[in-house]
Protein backbone atom coordinates (compact mmCIF):
# COMPACT_ATOMS: atom_id res chain seq x y z
CA UNK A 1 0.00 0.00 0.00
CA UNK A 2 1.31 3.44 -0.99
CA UNK A 3 0.14 6.46 1.05
CA UNK A 4 -0.46 9.73 -0.84
CA UNK A 5 -0.84 12.88 1.22
CA UNK A 6 -3.76 15.03 0.13
CA UNK A 7 -4.77 18.54 1.23
CA UNK A 8 -8.44 19.14 0.38
CA UNK A 9 -11.07 21.64 1.54
CA UNK A 10 -13.90 20.50 3.84
CA UNK A 11 -16.27 18.59 1.67
CA UNK A 12 -19.02 16.00 2.01
CA UNK A 13 -18.10 12.69 0.45
CA UNK A 14 -20.52 9.78 0.76
CA UNK A 15 -22.42 11.49 3.55
CA UNK A 16 -19.27 12.09 5.62
CA UNK A 17 -17.83 15.60 5.93
CA UNK A 18 -14.04 15.74 5.57
CA UNK A 19 -12.58 18.36 7.88
CA UNK A 20 -9.59 20.41 6.68
CA UNK A 21 -6.42 20.20 8.79
CA UNK A 22 -5.15 23.18 10.78
CA UNK A 23 -3.78 26.11 8.79
CA UNK A 24 -0.26 25.57 10.10
CA UNK A 25 -0.28 21.98 8.90
CA UNK A 26 -1.56 23.01 5.47
CA UNK A 27 1.13 25.67 5.15
CA UNK A 28 3.75 23.07 6.05
CA UNK A 29 2.45 20.84 3.29
CA UNK A 30 2.55 23.71 0.79
CA UNK A 31 6.16 24.46 1.68
CA UNK A 32 7.11 20.82 1.40
CA UNK A 33 8.02 19.31 -1.96
CA UNK A 34 6.00 16.28 -0.98
CA UNK A 35 2.74 18.18 -1.43
CA UNK A 36 0.89 16.97 -4.50
CA UNK A 37 -1.65 19.01 -6.45
CA UNK A 38 -4.46 17.45 -8.36
CA UNK A 39 -7.99 16.25 -8.01
CA UNK A 40 -9.52 19.15 -9.93
CA UNK A 41 -7.14 21.74 -8.54
CA UNK A 42 -8.14 21.22 -4.86
CA UNK A 43 -5.39 21.62 -2.35
CA UNK A 44 -4.57 18.33 -0.45
CA UNK A 45 -4.32 16.61 3.64
CA UNK A 46 -5.49 13.26 3.92
CA UNK A 47 -3.74 9.93 3.71
CA UNK A 48 -5.40 7.96 0.94
CA UNK A 49 -4.37 4.31 0.56
CA UNK A 50 -3.75 3.25 -3.02
CA UNK A 51 -3.53 -0.45 -3.68
CA UNK A 52 -0.62 -1.46 -5.93
CA UNK A 53 -1.25 -4.95 -7.36
CA UNK A 54 1.81 -7.10 -7.81
CA UNK A 55 2.74 -7.80 -11.42
CA UNK A 56 3.05 -11.44 -12.32
CA UNK A 57 4.05 -13.22 -15.48
CA UNK A 58 3.56 -16.81 -16.58
CA UNK A 59 7.30 -17.48 -16.63
CA UNK A 60 7.74 -16.32 -13.04
CA UNK A 61 5.16 -18.48 -11.34
CA UNK A 62 1.67 -17.71 -12.62
CA UNK A 63 -1.24 -17.21 -10.19
CA UNK A 64 -4.08 -19.70 -10.20
CA UNK A 65 -6.45 -17.35 -12.11
CA UNK A 66 -4.10 -16.95 -15.12
CA UNK A 67 -4.36 -19.54 -17.84
CA UNK A 68 -1.05 -21.05 -19.01
CA UNK A 69 -0.48 -22.83 -22.34
CA UNK A 70 -1.03 -26.54 -22.43
CA UNK A 71 1.44 -29.05 -23.83
CA UNK A 72 -0.79 -29.64 -26.85
CA UNK A 73 -0.91 -25.92 -27.61
CA UNK A 74 2.85 -25.64 -27.30
CA UNK A 75 3.35 -28.53 -29.72
CA UNK A 76 0.98 -27.00 -32.29
CA UNK A 77 2.54 -23.52 -32.15
CA UNK A 78 3.75 -22.40 -35.63
CA UNK A 79 7.54 -22.48 -35.85
CA UNK A 80 7.90 -20.95 -39.32
CA UNK A 81 6.09 -18.21 -41.22
CA UNK A 82 4.55 -20.58 -43.75
CA UNK A 83 2.65 -22.30 -40.90
CA UNK A 84 0.82 -19.13 -39.86
CA UNK A 85 -2.83 -18.57 -40.57
CA UNK A 86 -3.91 -16.09 -43.23
CA UNK A 87 -5.09 -13.62 -40.60
CA UNK A 88 -1.85 -13.69 -38.60
CA UNK A 89 0.16 -13.47 -41.81
CA UNK A 90 -1.79 -10.45 -42.99
CA UNK A 91 -1.26 -8.61 -39.70
CA UNK A 92 2.50 -9.24 -39.75
CA UNK A 93 2.75 -8.22 -43.40
CA UNK A 94 0.95 -4.94 -42.75
CA UNK A 95 3.46 -4.27 -39.97
CA UNK A 96 6.29 -4.47 -42.53
CA UNK A 97 7.69 -7.90 -41.69
CA UNK A 98 9.45 -8.99 -44.88
CA UNK A 99 9.15 -12.74 -44.30
CA UNK A 100 5.40 -12.31 -43.82
CA UNK A 101 5.17 -10.14 -46.95
CA UNK A 102 7.03 -12.81 -48.89
CA UNK A 103 4.81 -15.64 -47.64
CA UNK A 104 1.70 -13.60 -48.37
CA UNK A 105 2.90 -13.09 -51.93
CA UNK A 106 3.62 -16.82 -52.22
CA UNK A 107 0.01 -17.60 -51.31
CA UNK A 108 -1.21 -15.01 -53.79
CA UNK A 109 0.89 -16.68 -56.51
CA UNK A 110 -0.60 -20.04 -55.51
CA UNK A 111 -4.12 -18.68 -55.88
CA UNK A 112 -3.49 -16.83 -59.17
CA UNK A 113 -1.37 -19.48 -60.94
CA UNK A 114 -3.16 -22.47 -59.32
CA UNK A 115 0.10 -24.10 -58.23
CA UNK A 116 1.43 -25.70 -55.04
CA UNK A 117 3.58 -23.99 -52.42
CA UNK A 118 7.06 -25.10 -53.67
CA UNK A 119 6.28 -23.90 -57.20
CA UNK A 120 4.96 -20.59 -55.94
CA UNK A 121 8.06 -20.16 -53.77
CA UNK A 122 10.30 -20.52 -56.81
CA UNK A 123 8.21 -17.92 -58.60
CA UNK A 124 8.60 -15.50 -55.70
CA UNK A 125 12.36 -16.07 -55.75
CA UNK A 126 12.30 -15.05 -59.41
CA UNK A 127 10.30 -11.93 -58.49
CA UNK A 128 12.87 -11.13 -55.81
CA UNK A 129 15.72 -11.36 -58.31
CA UNK A 130 13.92 -8.99 -60.68
CA UNK A 131 13.37 -6.64 -57.77
CA UNK A 132 17.13 -6.35 -57.10
CA UNK A 133 18.29 -6.05 -60.71
CA UNK A 134 18.94 -2.29 -60.59
CA UNK A 135 19.84 -2.16 -56.93
CA UNK A 136 23.57 -1.93 -57.63
CA UNK A 137 23.01 1.26 -59.60
CA UNK A 138 20.48 2.78 -57.21
CA UNK A 139 22.75 2.23 -54.22
CA UNK A 140 25.83 3.69 -55.93
CA UNK A 141 25.44 7.10 -54.16
CA UNK A 142 25.40 5.29 -50.80
CA UNK A 143 28.54 3.33 -51.68
CA UNK A 144 30.30 6.47 -52.87
CA UNK A 145 29.31 8.22 -49.64
CA UNK A 146 30.61 5.32 -47.53
CA UNK A 147 33.91 5.20 -49.41
CA UNK A 148 34.31 8.98 -49.34
CA UNK A 149 33.48 9.21 -45.66
CA UNK A 150 35.95 6.47 -44.70
CA UNK A 151 38.66 8.03 -46.87
CA UNK A 152 38.12 11.47 -45.35
CA UNK A 153 37.97 10.11 -41.80
CA UNK A 154 41.19 8.08 -42.13
CA UNK A 155 43.07 10.55 -44.33
CA UNK A 156 42.37 13.65 -42.25
CA UNK A 157 44.41 12.36 -39.30
CA UNK A 158 47.81 12.10 -41.05
CA UNK A 159 47.09 15.25 -43.07
CA UNK A 160 46.93 17.17 -39.79
CA UNK A 161 49.38 15.40 -37.47
CA UNK A 162 51.88 13.56 -39.71
CA UNK A 163 54.81 15.75 -40.71
CA UNK A 164 55.65 14.09 -44.06
CA UNK A 165 51.99 14.03 -45.15
CA UNK A 166 51.43 17.64 -44.10
CA UNK A 167 54.56 18.74 -45.98
CA UNK A 168 53.42 16.83 -49.09
CA UNK A 169 49.97 18.44 -48.98
CA UNK A 170 51.51 21.86 -48.42
CA UNK A 171 53.95 21.47 -51.32
CA UNK A 172 51.30 20.29 -53.83
CA UNK A 173 48.13 22.10 -52.80
CA UNK A 174 48.72 24.87 -50.24
CA UNK A 175 52.22 26.35 -50.70
CA UNK A 176 52.21 27.91 -47.25
CA UNK A 177 55.34 29.05 -45.44
CA UNK A 178 57.05 26.16 -43.66
CA UNK A 179 58.01 26.85 -40.02
CA UNK A 180 61.47 26.29 -38.65
CA UNK A 181 62.41 22.64 -37.99
CA UNK A 182 62.39 23.29 -34.24
CA UNK A 183 58.71 24.25 -34.51
CA UNK A 184 57.79 20.91 -36.14
CA UNK A 185 59.36 18.48 -33.68
CA UNK A 186 56.11 17.01 -32.30
CA UNK A 187 52.80 15.97 -33.85
CA UNK A 188 51.09 18.74 -31.91
CA UNK A 189 53.30 21.38 -33.48
CA UNK A 190 52.70 19.84 -36.90
CA UNK A 191 48.97 19.90 -36.21
CA UNK A 192 49.06 23.56 -35.20
CA UNK A 193 50.77 24.37 -38.52
CA UNK A 194 48.62 22.12 -40.73
CA UNK A 195 45.43 23.29 -39.07
CA UNK A 196 45.83 26.66 -40.78
CA UNK A 197 44.68 25.13 -44.08
CA UNK A 198 42.82 22.06 -42.76
CA UNK A 199 40.34 24.03 -40.67
CA UNK A 200 38.40 25.68 -43.55
CA UNK A 201 37.59 22.48 -45.52
CA UNK A 202 36.80 20.45 -42.40
CA UNK A 203 34.63 23.21 -40.98
CA UNK A 204 32.76 23.76 -44.24
CA UNK A 205 32.28 20.00 -44.72
CA UNK A 206 30.83 19.70 -41.21
CA UNK A 207 28.45 22.62 -41.80
CA UNK A 208 27.33 21.20 -45.17
CA UNK A 209 26.53 17.83 -43.56
CA UNK A 210 24.61 19.58 -40.76
CA UNK A 211 22.63 21.66 -43.28
CA UNK A 212 21.79 18.60 -45.38
CA UNK A 213 20.56 16.77 -42.29
CA UNK A 214 18.33 19.76 -41.51
CA UNK A 215 16.97 19.73 -45.07
CA UNK A 216 16.29 15.99 -44.86
CA UNK A 217 14.45 16.37 -41.57
CA UNK A 218 12.22 19.16 -42.93
CA UNK A 219 11.54 17.15 -46.08
CA UNK A 220 10.34 14.25 -43.95
CA UNK A 221 8.17 16.62 -41.89
CA UNK A 222 6.46 17.75 -45.13
CA UNK A 223 6.15 14.16 -46.44
CA UNK A 224 8.67 14.81 -49.20
CA UNK A 225 10.68 11.71 -49.98
CA UNK A 226 14.48 11.83 -49.66
CA UNK A 227 16.57 9.71 -51.99
CA UNK A 228 16.24 6.47 -50.01
CA UNK A 229 12.44 6.62 -49.98
CA UNK A 230 12.40 7.53 -53.67
CA UNK A 231 14.55 4.50 -54.53
CA UNK A 232 12.33 2.13 -52.56
CA UNK A 233 9.14 3.49 -54.11
CA UNK A 234 10.58 3.44 -57.64
CA UNK A 235 11.71 -0.15 -57.20
CA UNK A 236 8.30 -1.18 -55.86
CA UNK A 237 6.39 0.52 -58.69
CA UNK A 238 8.69 -1.09 -61.26
CA UNK A 239 8.06 -4.54 -59.77
CA UNK A 240 4.27 -4.13 -59.81
CA UNK A 241 4.49 -3.14 -63.49
CA UNK A 242 6.51 -6.30 -64.25
CA UNK A 243 3.99 -8.60 -62.54
CA UNK A 244 0.54 -7.06 -63.03
CA UNK A 245 -1.21 -10.44 -62.72
CA UNK A 246 -0.57 -10.59 -58.98
CA UNK A 247 -2.09 -8.47 -56.23
CA UNK A 248 -0.59 -4.99 -56.53
CA UNK A 249 -0.51 -4.26 -52.80
CA UNK A 250 1.17 -7.58 -51.99
CA UNK A 251 3.86 -7.09 -54.64
CA UNK A 252 4.33 -3.51 -53.49
CA UNK A 253 4.76 -4.43 -49.83
CA UNK A 254 7.07 -7.31 -50.77
CA UNK A 255 9.40 -4.84 -52.49
CA UNK A 256 9.15 -2.04 -49.92
CA UNK A 257 9.93 -4.35 -46.99
CA UNK A 258 12.98 -5.81 -48.75
CA UNK A 259 16.53 -4.90 -47.79
CA UNK A 260 18.51 -2.30 -49.68
CA UNK A 261 21.61 -4.53 -49.73
CA UNK A 262 19.96 -7.11 -51.97
CA UNK A 263 19.64 -9.86 -49.33
CA UNK A 264 16.28 -11.60 -49.17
Amino acid sequence: IVWIRLVIRPRAVGGVTLQAPPMALRQAFVRSSRCLHGFGGLPVAWKVPVSMPRRTFCAGGAPMDIRTPTLEEAKTMPAVVCSLSNESLYVLAEMGHHAACKERLVRNVMAVDDVDWPTASEKVKEIGKRDTELLWLMTMPFKVGIAGGLTAAVGSVPMVFHKATAEMVNANFVTSDVPEPKDLETCWEVGAWAWNWMEPPLGVAGFVILAMQLVRGQMQNMDFKPYTSWVKNYRARRLTALYPQYNEDMVLEFSLSGSMNGKR
